[in-house]
């Protein structure tokens, strides 16, 4: 399964579709049974729709026809342009 990697404030293509990523702090975020979990988040923003999508460890969204879980969420650093990222793993189709 393939792994995606996207730092902070860029954007990464899952099939043909653009995902942007910023916005990474501790917050409430929703888990796949519905429960809901706080920790580090990250917002996710399709090209499709400027709604962001807040993710956690655990978290799983469909993106460019796929199904991801992410896997971590890596906290922005203090000094400038240390920025953090979130890693999203591909599900195997079900």
């Amino acid at each position: 399964m393939r792994e995606i990697e996207i730092t902070e404030s860029a954007v990464e293509y899952f099939g043909d579709l653009r995902v942007g990523a910023g916005s990474i702090f501790e917050d409430e975020y929703e888990l796949p049974d519905g429960s809901v979990r706080r920790g580090m988040t990250c917002r996710l923003v399709r090209e499709d729709d400027e709604m962001p999508i807040v993710v956690g460890e655990g978290s799983e969204v469909e993106l460019g026809g796929s199904r991801w879980v992410v896997t971590r969420v890596l906290e922005s650093g203090d000094e400038p342009f240390d920025y953090g990222a979130v890693v999203l793993r591909e599900l195997a189709p079900a």
